[in-house]
């Protein structure tokens, strides 16, 4: 179990649970799954999203000394929480499928940035690494 990216919370971040609801909802499968499936999907997945929505605005701005890059991810976590506020379209099973497989992409994503840890290899240009990708 992870702590959470902020320093003065010691907040247990769940990573595993966190993983195992993302590769459930991504799991190929035939068909639409069950509503009572889809509903108990978007509850977990909006849950993590909430956790995981500020962790990953936090480290960004710890992580990226270019305040536009910072700006961009912290943006992507806001949207997230856009999109929880209009809900999973469960009376529309096909879509609530698509709704729940987005939120899990975007899940990952925030989990990703939230677990990133800074580099304090000599030599980089800031404090916190180069973190631009090779």
């Amino acid at each position: 179990m992870l702590h959470t990216a902020h320093d003065d919370d010691n907040t247990p971040l769940d990573v595993r649970t966190i993983n195992r609801t993302i590769r459930a909802v991504l799991r190929p499968c035939e068909g639409t799954p069950a509503t009572q499936t889809l509903r108990a999907w978007a509850n977990l997945l909006a849950s993590h999203a909430r956790l995981l929505a500020p962790l990953a605005a936090d480290r960004a701005t710890k992580l990226y000394d270019d305040a536009l890059q910072a700006g961009l991810h912290r943006l992507g976590a806001e949207c997230v929480l856009l999109k929880l506020s209009h809900g999973c379209p469960l009376h529309n099973p096909p879509a609530a499928y698509t709704w729940c497989q987005e939120l899990a992409r975007q899940c990952r994503a925030l989990l990703n940035l939230a677990t990133t840890q800074p580099k304090t290899s000599p030599g980089h240009s800031t404090e916190l690494g180069d973190l631009t990708p090779s």
